[in-house]
């Protein structure tokens, strides 16, 4: 994931210094790459140990293929608590967070520092 995000370290002189991650200048195959990471981390955690529902939402996925009546079920009830809309005509609330929560989560599993953070 670090190889597509520019981070700035900032703060250096404050208690608690931060960095500043971005995916700006991405062209339009390395923005669909993080996308494919970021959801692939995310549904695999949704799933959880029912890997026949991660199979199948990966398979769809990947292949296009529709999925049949049960895995379009298994795949809905892991994906729809997070991800369904509350009206027909909203953006899933919390999406944006969500997402960016788990980018920095995936940058963080890459970071240096890592093993002092456990």
């Amino acid at each position: 994931m670090s190889d597509f995000v520019t981070m700035e370290r900032r703060g250096g002189e404050q208690p608690c210094p931060w960095a500043l991650a971005s995916l700006k200048d991405l062209s339009e195959k390395e923005r669909a790459a993080v996308a494919w990471i970021v959801a692939e981390a995310v549904m695999r955690q949704r799933c959880g140990p029912v890997v026949k529902a991660f199979a199948a939402w990966r398979s769809f996925k990947l292949s296009g293929t529709a999925l049949s009546d049960v895995g379009q079920q298994l795949v809905t009830a892991f994906a729809e608590p997070v991800f369904k809309p509350s009206k027909a005509t909203e953006v899933p609330q919390g999406v944006p967070g969500h997402v960016g929560e788990w980018l920095w989560y995936l940058l963080a599993l890459e970071s240096a520092d890592v093993a002092a953070r456990g």
